[in-house]
């Protein structure tokens, strides 16, 4: 008997219930974000920079006669992680995740299983948002527990607390940048294309407000930069810094405007996903 005459050996274990679809399409996109070897690297050396804070503010607890602002410095950290880790996942992992799979035209097969267009774009973005919040989390966290070890008895606890608006803070930044990358991502089947606006979309409109916040000292094209915005978040729920620029977005206004865009970049991938056919 040759091997084209054996058929298909019919499935005779458990079968999980449709409603554990969402949870298959996270361990399905956790595997698929993290299967380049570019994204397994810039998570481990994501980690590094919280270890690298806790020295250098151990050493200025030890040697200056002025303690660090463990709030200021931990804004800083996760402005840091956002703009270039963050940053990097958002172009390695989320500008790809739905392209490859428009490339691949997998949405027929997908969507004739018990899964839904709804269900496939929160598994996916639910993967990267983990990624993210790691990437701002873990070494926040690092910081704060590290830097309250070594801090005072009165200023041990005020600075570990700091590890709740990290929470906060974390949570922010990956719901908006895994929505906005995974939307972007939806726009095209070839992934250099997504990767590419995401390049243009991180950068150009944060060096733009950045020279017209120089120039002028308006900081009006700030609601065009998402980094810049999610550092407006981190200033009011972390560090201890004022801003002095005109017109800059206060950090519940920034809110607002993340939470559009990632709103509106989640309805255009669903309308996207929607479209894909399938026979029944």
């Amino acid at each position: 008997m040759t091997l084209r005459d054996l058929g298909y050996k019919p499935y005779d274990g458990p079968r999980l219930p449709p409603s554990h679809a969402t949870w298959v399409m996270l361990r399905y996109g956790l595997a698929r974000a993290l299967d380049p070897v570019l994204v397994k690297v810039l998570v481990i050396l994501g980690m590094v920079p919280g270890v690298l804070f806790v020295l250098a503010g151990y050493f200025t607890l030890r040697f200056s006669d002025t303690p660090p602002s463990a709030s200021a410095w931990l804004g800083n950290l996760c402005d840091f992680q956002t703009w270039s880790f963050v940053g990097l996942l958002g172009l390695l992992a989320g500008a790809r995740t739905v392209a490859e799979d428009l490339r691949a035209r997998a949405f027929p097969l997908l969507f004739s299983k018990p899964l839904t267009p709804t269900q496939y774009l929160v598994g996916r973005t639910g993967a990267l948002a983990l990624l993210t919040f790691a990437l701002v989390f873990v070494p926040g966290a690092l910081f704060a527990l590290g830097l309250a070890m070594a801090a005072p008895g009165p200023e041990a606890l005020s600075t570990a607390g700091l590890v709740f608006p990290l929470f906060a803070q974390a949570v922010v930044v990956a719901v908006v940048v895994s929505s906005v990358s995974v939307g972007l991502s939806a726009s095209s089947s070839n992934p250099a294309l997504p990767m590419s606006g995401w390049l243009a979309l991180w950068i150009v409109p944060a060096v733009g407000a950045g020279i017209v916040r120089f120039a002028t000292n308006q900081g009006f094209l700030d609601y065009a930069s998402l980094p810049t915005l999610l550092a407006r978040i981190g200033d009011g729920l972390l560090a201890e810094r004022v801003e002095t620029t005109a017109n800059s977005p206060s950090p519940w206004l920034a809110g607002v405007a993340v939470a559009l865009y990632a709103l509106a970049a989640l309805a255009f991938a669903r309308s996207r996903l929607s479209r894909a056919e399938v026979v029944a």
